[in-house]
């Protein structure tokens, strides 16, 4: 007898329990980045999504990956979308849905080990005997570099250490990759042996959504676009990097 009331009692607790939860709390959002968290251009990424989930009441959190992986994420509707990915990743990832207003703009920049180097354009670039080695992911570069470039002489490489070591040992010539603004000026301790070698122009960088997330379109773009314009962007770029930052992510 104990026992049925007992367990009448759990049950009415367990019914009004779920009565009484609530039903309209927003599920977090993920986006797929490709950069650990523990470097500035992942401490970025991470902060920039705390921004956007403050101005448009929505928790999103970052999840690292690599970048075939992130792509692969979105498309599985695993994640809710990938953050950071350029312009042109669109025509590589239809399924997607850019986000119409940019985060940030990057410039694309070769570097070397020699001072006196200077390449001027990817026609040149691309009649040189140099070894290349570009950041992987990149679909911007890598589509310049598809575009005629002698295969044997290109190399992705997925970390910015490991550039830097192909480079200060002669593995590799020249690195290209996307740096913020002016930072890959910014030269510290650990990079000074590095040189700008070129300037290839600047790369518009996005938030893509992954199907299904259309509703969320202008609330992040809105959102992205007040952060700009009140100086937020630029106050969370300085924070990730700050004064002395080397070349690279």
């Amino acid at each position: 007898m104990r026992l049925c009331v007992i367990l009448q009692l759990l049950l009415f607790a367990s019914i009004t329990a779920s009565a009484t939860a609530p039903t309209n709390v927003p599920v977090d959002l993920v986006f797929a980045g490709n950069s650990p968290k523990n470097n500035h251009y992942g401490r970025l990424l991470v902060d920039v999504l705390n921004e956007i989930s403050q101005r448009i009441g929505r928790n999103l959190k970052y999840r690292s990956c690599s970048p075939l992986n992130c792509a692969k994420l979105s498309k599985q509707g695993v994640v809710d979308g990938e953050i950071a990915r350029a312009a042109l990743y669109q025509e590589l990832s239809p399924h997607s849905i850019r986000v119409n207003e940019s985060l940030f703009t990057m410039q694309t920049v070769l570097l070397s080990k020699d001072p006196d180097l200077t390449i001027s354009s990817w026609e040149q670039l691309k009649s040189s005997d140099l070894s290349i080695g570009y950041k992987y992911g990149i679909f911007a570069i890598k589509e310049k570099l598809d575009d005629g470039f002698d295969e044997s002489r290109i190399h992705g490489l997925l970390r910015w250490n490991s550039a830097v070591k192909k480079l200060r040992e002669g593995l590799i010539d020249v690195y290209l990759s996307v740096f913020y603004g002016d930072i890959y000026r910014r030269l510290n301790s650990s990079t000074e042996t590095l040189h700008v070698s070129g300037e290839f122009g600047e790369v518009a960088m996005y938030i893509y959504l992954s199907s299904g997330n259309e509703s969320l379109k202008e609330s992040f773009a809105r959102a992205i676009k007040t952060m700009k314009n009140d100086g937020t962007m630029d106050a969370l770029i300085e924070k990730a990097y700050g004064d002395n930052v080397g070349i690279g992510h």
